[in-house]
């Protein structure tokens, strides 16, 4: 039996569960999908925190275990029916069971999602609490370099990506090299353990690392976006035939196929693109998933089955295949990043002080927040304390002290305020103290003053927009001119005729000039 119909064929005795286990691509891409709800879950509480040590009573179930359970059953059953063999190569592996490659890489990511035990904290003295966490990685690691293999084994992954992932580990590697004394030889970085990134590579020069980055986070973008147009026209069609369109074919009759998954993950990297459907007549599940390169009319991705790898990694995918191998391309490039992170996060752990050292700290802390808060405050200028004896029998003085009026009755002992004060006389003493010889009162209030200068006519009247728009008297006089044949026009009149008089006159009598003596010479 081929690994094509092993992969469909294996409702029955996939993995000797019976029909309810379902096939091979069925189960992955359920497990895809729990990995795409666990990415999508808030995240768990870091290890040592408050939230952590609470929950140790009632310690919740991590969701990340189930997911690795199925996965793990996922690979045994893949090894189990031979659907990837070690001596075949990419144009002999059918479309269904390149999903097989997938698993690694989303066991990797599920591990690093995978939350640390309570009990972990709790170990005893000489363990690292935080050894849960990096079992965890070490074996993401562990499956990130497996994946890596074997699509370059297999020869999946375009130039493009090939050469930005080498640049990339070049960097980190040589980095790694020249800080330490360690060395990896070029034949030992192509074996399985020591692919892509070596253990201590944690650090590169900052310009280089940045423009990789950069270079790596375009790449991602891009394809993410190729993988998305495709997987929605897919869930498009898929929408069309679930809709009444009657194809026999495809096991879709005129009344819908209520098997069909439309639901896209969240991320084109969890979508596996099985759209499952149920077959007329019968309740069996059935993948859409046939040998066919090409299921929508679409051209195979080439000769070799390497979908994109002529043209540019950002081409939208034709066909199932060469969807599948674009998003193998993806889990490359993100898989690498993981592999990346975790290494740096393994030796973050490796540095952690020891878990006596770190729980003393968080004592000490929590001591000095629960206690009192004075400890924060500055001494007082002159030290010691504000209360107690003033002078000693020497009659030096202990602390500082300010000299004040008497207090007391008759007889005080001259404001040491031992003796009782009468509640009158230090009211009045008090009421004498707020206005001193050298204080200057006010004799009048603001309205009384403004009253006064009006009075005295410092204050101006008139002016702004409404002495602008009020008529001079001129201007009025001509106005009352203009009435004719009234007592109050000729008055007019009679008035401007009288000052044209004045001004005759008293131009006559004087000189033009008079007066101005300023500007002669």
């Amino acid at each position: 039996m081929s690994a094509a119909s092993a992969s469909n064929g294996s409702d029955g005795d996939g993995d000797g569960d019976g029909s309810s286990s379902g096939s091979f691509t069925a189960l992955i891409n359920r497990a895809s999908r729990a990995a795409s709800n666990l990415a999508s879950s808030p995240p768990p509480p870091p290890p040592g925190s408050k939230e952590q040590q609470q929950q140790q009573q009632r310690p919740p179930q991590d969701p990340a275990a189930a997911v690795l359970s199925q996965l793990e059953r996922i690979a045994s059953l893949a090894d189990s029916l031979g659907l990837i063999s070690p001596n075949e190569a990419l144009r002999d592996i059918s479309t269904p069971s390149l999903r097989a490659l997938f698993v690694p890489s989303l066991t990797a990511d599920v591990l690093t999602r995978q939350r640390t035990p309570p009990a972990a904290a709790g170990a005893a003295a000489g363990d690292n609490q935080y050894g849960a966490r990096k079992t965890a990685l070490q074996a993401a690691l562990v499956q990130a370099r497996r994946f890596l293999t074997s699509v370059t084994k297999l020869d999946i992954l375009p130039a493009s990506t090939v050469s930005l992932l080498g640049a990339r580990n070049e960097l980190l590697t040589a980095s790694s090299s020249s800080s330490s004394s360690s060395t990896v030889s070029t034949a030992a970085a192509r074996d399985e353990d020591a692919t892509f990134l070596a253990p201590n590579a944690i650090s590169a020069p900052a310009a280089q690392s940045r423009q990789l980055k950069i270079a790596l986070f375009k790449l991602e973008r891009s394809l993410a976006a190729s993988l998305d147009a495709f997987r929605q026209q897919a869930r498009a069609n898929a929408e069309k035939l679930r809709t009444g369109v009657r194809a026999p074919a495809l096991g879709v009759n005129s009344s819908g196929a209520a098997g069909i998954e439309l639901e896209a993950p969240e991320e084109a990297f969890y979508d596996l693109l099985v759209l499952s459907r149920e077959a007329e007549g019968d309740g069996d599940e059935e993948e859409d998933d046939d040998d066919d390169d090409s299921p929508k009319g679409g051209k195979a991705g080439g000769a070799n089955g390497r979908g994109g790898s002529s043209t540019s990694a950002a081409d939208i995918p034709t066909s199932l295949r060469s969807y599948l191998l674009l998003l193998l391309n993806l889990h490359a490039v993100k898989t690498y990043a993981l592999l990346e992170s975790a290494t740096q996060e393994l030796v973050l752990l490796a540095n952690m002080p020891p878990p006596q050292e770190l729980q003393q700290r968080q004592q000490q802390q929590q001591r000095r927040d629960d206690g009192d808060s004075t400890w924060k405050l500055d001494t007082p200028l002159g030290g010691g304390s504000t209360s107690g004896a003033l002078l000693d029998p020497k009659g030096r003085p202990l602390r500082p002290f300010t000299i004040t009026g008497s207090t007391g009755g008759a007889g005080g002992d001259g404001g040491s305020g031992l003796l009782p004060q009468d509640p009158t006389a230090h009211r009045e003493q008090l009421r004498k103290q707020v206005f001193q010889p050298s204080h200057r009162l006010p004799s009048m209030s603001i309205d009384d003053y403004l009253a006064e200068e009006e009075r005295r006519g410092n204050v101006l009247r008139g002016g702004g927009p409404e002495g602008a728009a009020k008529a001079t008297p001129k201007e009025e006089r001509a106005i009352r001119a203009q009435l004719d044949g009234t007592q109050e026009g000729e008055e007019a009149e009679e008035e401007e005729r009288r000052e044209k008089i004045k001004w005759d006159a008293w131009s006559d009598e004087h000189r033009r000039g008079e007066g101005n003596t300023m500007n002669r010479g």
